[in-house]
């Protein structure tokens, strides 16, 4: 079943970091209509903040690629060290030649094209927390 909008018994809790707010007001939306616990930020700094304040796991980061102070794939970064699970889809409307000039590569990196639907959102989402959390190196 593709771009089901009826809620279900999705859990977990989700970080959406985006500069436009129209954009983060519907992912969000969008989500806890699914039964997700949702966290939003407008920026990467905001969104550390609120990563650092938040007494659970964060199970996903959804983030623009292109943030003001840090890029999307640098926040990843940052919060994974927090949480080592966590998984991320990375968004934006730019080339992939800008994207990657951004460390983040649509062919390797869980990926939506700006601009795109709800229901689109929701099946990326269910993807991506199906998919096993990627490794870290050891240290």
């Amino acid at each position: 079943m593709t771009g089901a909008l009826a809620p279900s018994p999705e859990t977990g809790t989700i970080l959406v970091v985006e500069d436009q707010e129209e954009i983060r007001r519907m992912v969000d939306r969008a989500l806890k209509a699914c039964g997700y616990t949702m966290l939003t930020a407008s920026g990467g700094t905001e969104a550390l903040s609120l990563v650092r304040a938040h007494p659970g796991p964060v199970d996903l980061l959804i983030s623009d690629v292109l943030l003001w102070g840090m890029s999307g794939a640098e926040l990843y970064g940052r919060v994974r060290q927090l949480h080592r699970k966590l998984r991320v889809l990375f968004m934006s409307g730019y080339s992939e030649e800008v994207l990657r000039q951004h460390g983040v590569s649509p062919a390797t990196a869980p990926f939506l094209r700006k601009p795109f639907g709800a229901p689109v959102l929701i099946d990326k989402v269910r993807e991506v927390l199906q998919q096993p959390a990627p490794m870290l190196p050891s240290r």
